[in-house]
C-alpha cells in the first residue's frame, strides 16, 4: 500500500483500530473501563502503527511494549508482550486484507 493511502487508512480507521487492540490486549495500567482515560495510549499507538507499516518483527514490537511499560514504572512482561505483539500483527494483517479488499 502506498504511503499516502496508508496515512488515509490510519487517520480514518487504522489508528482507532490499533488503539482498541491496545486496550483489549495490552492495557498495562488498567484504564480500559475509564472513559476519562481514553487516549492514554495514543502515543504508543502511533509508534506501533509506524512499526507495523514498516514490517517490524514480533520481537521488536514486544520490545517496544516492554520499554513502554518500563517508562510507566512497571516491570516489563516479555512473554505477555510477545503475546500482545502476535495479536497486533494478526490484527494488522487482517486490517490490511480488509482494506485492500474494499479498495
Amino acid at each position: 500500500m502506498e504511503l499516502s493511502a496508508w496515512h488515509t487508512w490510519w487517520k480514518t480507521s487504522g489508528g482507532r483500530g490499533l488503539y482498541q487492540q491496545l486496550m483489549l490486549w495490552w492495557d498495562p495500567i488498567g484504564v480500559k473501563g475509564i472513559p476519562e482515560a481514553q487516549g492514554e495510549y495514543d502515543g504508543y499507538a502511533g509508534t506501533l502503527g509506524r512499526m507495523l507499516h514498516e514490517g517490524k518483527p514480533k520481537r521488536e514490537l514486544a520490545a517496544f511494549l516492554g520499554h513502554a511499560e518500563s517508562g510507566m514504572g512497571l516491570a516489563p512482561r516479555p512473554e505477555f508482550d510477545a503475546f500482545v505483539a502476535d495479536k497486533l500483527l494478526d490484527w494488522y494483517a487482517a486490517a490490511m486484507r480488509d482494506h485492500e479488499g474494499a479498495s
